[in-house]
């Protein structure tokens, strides 16, 4: 935590900066530490404090006198690690254990456990296919130094933050200069393939503008639950995928069944045909203009056999590595067999 962040104590209801309160004259943040002098004694209800990169939040507190040095707990399910993102040592957030997957936010990147799961897959994707070893993407050589070979990327979530929380593994890969990176977004009123800005352009998976076996890594974070034709978009990353080049992703699913289709696709020309077979259920999107996606779909475990099919091995894993910061995280290791990329389905 940055000892140059403000400091706001909630004192029975009422926000207050530090210095500001009766009998506080002085507060500093270090750490995990609240450093307080003064001499009054009080009952903190919420406790923030702010950074230039991130806040960093603590529930309710015990009284405590003020000239005292408090030793703050973590949030619920939050705890110290290291992200594998920015390569900080740093406190995992997280108000709630029951939505780990989401939050664990990184007090400097504000990274989630979801976006370090796919840096998990990425450093391992670099492992195996250009020799190359780091703890974190923050960690990873600018130059191409140990590298094997040049490797090509291919990411569908462009670079984002919230303020509550971000998506900056692109750029840290962009800083790569052994890494040719791409990036996409889909924007329905563009042409296919219309450039949107730096290594951006506007893609459909079903239909990606991309020639065959173009990446070494293919990337795709809680996205396929939303492509209406779900089976053409995996071809089409089997497609621009080179031989032995890796597909990451995670998504939301069930281990013990079946895939549940919440929209049936009637004419997979026709999308005014859907049927709705549930009640509608959108998730947020912070590439969409709406801010919002529509689930087609909750996948099951039958997943990892369609992927099976169309010439992918499927390493997938669900273990906490709680010393970076990633809990109840899924990920989808899939290598392409040399003989299946290229192939159009």
């Amino acid at each position: 935590m940055d000892v140059a962040g403000r400091v706001a104590l909630r004192f029975t209801g009422d926000v207050v900066r530090g210095g500001s309160h009766d009998n506080l004259t002085a507060a500093r943040a270090d750490g995990e530490h609240l450093w307080v002098a003064g001499d009054e004694v009080a009952a903190i209800d919420r406790l923030v404090l702010d950074s230039a990169t991130a806040p960093l939040r603590a529930g309710r507190q015990r009284s405590f006198r003020l000239a005292d040095l408090v030793q703050l707990p973590g949030p619920p399910g939050g705890g110290q690690g290291v992200c594998n993102i920015c390569g900080e040592s740093t406190h995992f957030s997280c108000e709630d254990p029951a939505l780990a997957r989401e939050s664990l936010i990184c007090a400097h990147c504000l990274a989630t456990s979801r976006y370090r799961s796919i840096a998990r897959g990425l450093l391992e994707a670099f492992r195996r296919l250009a020799g190359v070893d780091a703890r974190s993407l923050a960690g990873l050589s600018t130059d191409g130094a140990g590298a094997r070979r040049r490797l090509s990327v291919y990411d569908t979530q462009t670079p984002f933050s919230t303020g509550a929380s971000a998506y900056p593994i692109p750029d840290w890969l962009a800083r790569c200069s052994w890494i040719d990176l791409h990036l996409s977004t889909l924007r329905p009123g563009l042409a296919a393939g219309q450039p949107l800005g730096e290594r951006t352009t506007n893609q459909n998976l079903e239909h990606l503008t991309f020639p065959d076996s173009s990446f070494d890594v293919v990337v795709t974070s809680d996205v396929m639950e939303h492509v209406r034709l779900d089976d053409r978009a995996h071809r089409e990353i089997r497609r621009v995928l080179r031989p032995g080049g890796v597909y990451l992703f995670t998504v939301p699913h069930f281990r013990n069944g079946q895939t549940m289709t919440r929209v049936e696709i009637v004419d997979p020309d026709d999308p005014s045909r859907d049927r709705h077979l549930m009640e509608p259920e959108y998730h947020g999107n912070a590439n969409s203009v709406d801010g919002r996606s529509l689930a087609y779909r909750a996948y099951g475990i039958d997943l990892d056999e369609r992927l099976r099919e169309l010439g992918f091995s499927v390493e997938y894993t669900k273990q906490d590595f709680p010393e970076n910061g990633i809990r109840n995280t899924e990920l989808f290791f899939c290598r392409l067999r040399e003989t299946e990329a290229g192939v159009r389905g």
